[in-house]
């Protein structure tokens, strides 16, 4: 069975569309899984309803958004891009998203992801 991470304060509604994670927009049933490209979270696709970025991580792109087929903003890097950092504009690969201030940043989320967030079985 697949497994995905939800918000542990989620809400479970009457016209909740998804059954996982309680949000009211999407199909019913359930959201799509999607995984982030920064930090592998599996996660409901909804949770990319702000800029089509992680809900765990905050950067992450999440596979099915717009933009997430784009490439790295450093000069002359082609790699694809996994993180939105520092605007809207600026896109990281994983080799330059681990440059400045956000080295570690990644680890540092995870690390903090049980405190809102658990897995569950799908």
């Amino acid at each position: 069975m697949a497994k995905r991470w939800v918000r542990k304060d989620r809400r479970i509604y009457d016209f909740s569309l998804c059954d996982l994670c309680g949000t009211a927009g999407g199909t019913t049933g359930r959201c799509n899984r999607s995984i982030c490209m920064a930090c592998g979270s599996a996660q409901c696709s909804s949770n990319g309803l702000a800029r089509g970025t992680c809900g765990i991580c905050f950067i992450g792109l999440l596979p099915g958004w717009s933009g997430n087929n784009r490439k790295c903003s450093y000069k002359g890097c082609n790699n694809q891009a996994i993180a939105r950092v520092d605007g809207q504009n600026s896109l990281r690969c994983r080799e330059h998203l681990e440059r400045g201030k956000w080295a570690g940043y990644i680890a540092r989320r995870l690390a903090e992801r049980n405190l809102a967030w658990i897995e569950i079985e799908e």
